[in-house]
């Protein structure tokens, strides 16, 4: 896996792609927003600090005109930042796939019961944070560390289909080799069929905090 493992990194699939494409690193001819350079400018506030963000980019060579703007505002008051996007499509043809926007944590115990996902109604509520799975139209999604009394939670405005999965690493010890959980990898994805000189727009707000609720 050659990949930095980072978060806020966004991406343009088919339509199609599966929990085991995203595993092996995405599916062949993928857009990669991350891999282009942004102009950006930043403006404070006593309120916060905002970074706007934008690239044009070529769809493939058939199709130019992928237009992302990205909004990053950090608020004074909470330890978070609202993530906003508008994509518009430039070309002469649909644009259509699966935007997505990867996050990557680490809670140092992926096996531990006190270190679990925290989906609200549903069916991977309390599923540990070394497993894999994904759910869909999700408007709440949260990480707990009961132990350290804090969870990384997440909302978005237009449901997500959300995939998770345990970042490792394999050594070689007097035993045999082994694999070490290193972190978790979230992807948020929302399909996009938009025409030619249209745009759509996303929202995530992404912040730390104490434990909401019991645990």
């Amino acid at each position: 896996d050659p990949r930095e493992r980072l978060s806020l990194q966004e991406c343009l699939f088919p339509a199609g792609v599966t929990l085991d494409d995203l595993k092996r690193g995405g599916p062949s001819g993928y857009l990669r927003f991350y891999d282009q350079p942004f102009q950006s400018t930043g403006t404070a506030s006593p309120d916060g600090f905002q970074l706007e963000m934008e690239q044009e980019t070529l769809v493939n060579v058939n199709q130019p005109g992928a237009f992302l703007q990205k909004t990053l505002r950090f608020p004074e008051t909470s330890a978070g930042i609202l993530t906003r996007y508008h994509l518009e499509n430039r070309g002469e043809n649909p644009l259509q796939g699966l935007f997505g926007v990867e996050f990557n944590i680490t809670l140092l115990a992926g096996d531990a019961e006190d270190r679990y996902f925290v989906d609200p109604g549903g069916e991977s509520d309390r599923v540990r944070v070394g497993q894999e799975g994904e759910v869909s139209k999700r408007l709440e999604w949260a990480v707990r560390d009961g132990w350290a009394g804090f969870e990384v939670r997440w909302k978005t405005l237009t449901p997500a289909r959300i995939l998770f999965y345990p970042i490792e690493t394999v050594s070689q010890s007097e035993d045999g080799f082994e694999k070490t959980y290193q972190g978790t990898c979230l992807w948020f994805l929302w399909e996009l069929d938009v025409t030619p000189r249209g745009g759509v727009d996303l929202e995530i707000n992404w912040e730390i905090g104490s434990i909401q609720g019991s645990a």
